[in-house]
């Protein structure tokens, strides 16, 4: 770094001496330009030797906040290159701890599943990236985070979007635990759990009426296990023990966006005993490394909802079934179904693959026809 270079930084930020002529109020040899890139942050960028510079705060660390202080390090950093003192090594920050670097290497390195890996990317490049950008990330604090949070809720976010974008950010930091010095805290953030939309038994039949013949074996294979869509069709004949006394398969594997993962949202291996229900919809129907194909290949995500769109919409219109997704019709409704049925919530966890009692308590609220003979005084 060159000798003085942070002293005569802070010299001239703080100095109400007046600059040399060819740099007060930006006079014609002025070079650079300045950015606000976000509410309240400025960037000044500069072109030197067929090179491109962004600075986004002082060698001291200090945040360019206002268009005044980017406004002055343009001016020193002009001087700099007119006296030929400028080294753009001297400013430049160690590339790893860069806040997108950061991020590229714990997307690179996570492990959950393939469509929450996609929403993951989708907030680091919309929000994450552009906010924290060209910060170092060892130096993000509470603050930071507090004016983070201040500007998703000014956004519009709902509630339950923002505690999943600050669930990522924390996701982020922790993951890095160990090149920063210390994780800052996180605000806590409360919201209201939307309701759980789900069919009874009965309502189910009325949409599997519609469903085609061909589809019905994943179809059913959802519906007696509660598992989700990508399980389904990430299900191997490899996991599959029909000749096992009893016999049972093996959840270990999905399918979706991103191909074949040898992990499933809880990175555990959920094993199932295979019940007449869904003994039949195992069974060879193609050649396939895959237990549920459409033509030799596996099922998408976009074709399940859509079966399920098209055989839902039939069903309300002859017999007024409510309109739901199919994550909701399927294994929201065997969770609400089961617990209706007096089963109890652990084995019901266990079936469902739940790693804690949260998701699984949520059904609960929903089990009414227990409740019903509380409230009338009758008992069953």
């Amino acid at each position: 770094m060159i000798d003085g270079q942070n002293s005569n930084l802070l010299t001239l930020i703080q100095s109400n001496d007046r600059l040399p002529p060819n740099f007060s109020n930006g006079g014609i040899s002025m070079k650079g330009r300045i950015t606000e890139y976000r509410p309240g942050r400025w960037r000044v960028t500069f072109y030197w030797k067929g090179k491109r510079y962004d600075f986004y705060k002082y060698t001291d660390g200090t945040p360019l906040i206002h268009e005044r202080l980017a406004e002055r390090l343009r001016e020193h950093i002009n001087y700099l290159i007119d006296n030929h003192q400028f080294d753009p090594s001297a400013w430049k920050p160690d590339r790893s701890f860069k806040f997108e670097k950061a991020v590229e290497t714990w997307i690179e390195l996570s492990n959950c599943s393939p469509d929450w890996l996609l929403r993951r990317e989708g907030i680091a490049k919309r929000l994450l990236i552009p906010f924290f950008g060209g910060q170092d990330i060892r130096e993000i604090r509470r603050i930071q985070i507090d004016e983070f949070l201040a500007y998703l809720k000014k956004s519009g976010y709902s509630d339950k979007y923002i505690y999943n974008v600050m669930g990522e950010l924390k996701a982020l930091l922790n993951f890095h635990k160990d090149s920063i010095p210390k994780v800052p805290s996180f605000p806590k953030i409360l919201f209201q759990e939307p309701p759980i939309r789900w069919l009874n038994f009965e309502q189910q039949e009325k949409v599997f009426e519609f469903i085609p013949k061909e589809h019905l074996p994943i179809f059913t294979f959802m519906r007696y296990t509660g598992c989700r869509p990508n399980e389904a069709m990430g299900l191997l004949r490899e996991n599959v023990f029909l000749k096992a006394n009893p016999p049972y398969l093996v959840l270990a594997t999905v399918y979706g966006y991103s191909g074949l993962r040898s992990n499933t949202k809880t990175r555990i291996s959920k094993p199932l005993p295979i019940i007449p229900e869904i003994e039949w919809t195992l069974k060879p129907r193609e050649v396939s490394r895959f237990v549920f194909t459409k033509k030799g290949e596996p099922y998408r995500p976009r074709m399940l909802q859509r079966i399920w769109n098209e055989a839902n919409r039939k069903a309300h219109e002859k017999y007024g079934v409510p309109i739901i997704n199919l994550y909701n019709g399927l294994k929201h409704s065997f969770g609400c179904q089961r617990l209706n049925a007096g089963f109890p919530l652990e084995a019901i966890k266990t079936i469902m693959g739940h790693t804690s009692g949260r998701t699984t308590e949520r059904y609960a609220k929903y089990a009414l026809e227990k409740l019903a003979p509380v409230m009338s005084l009758t008992r069953r």
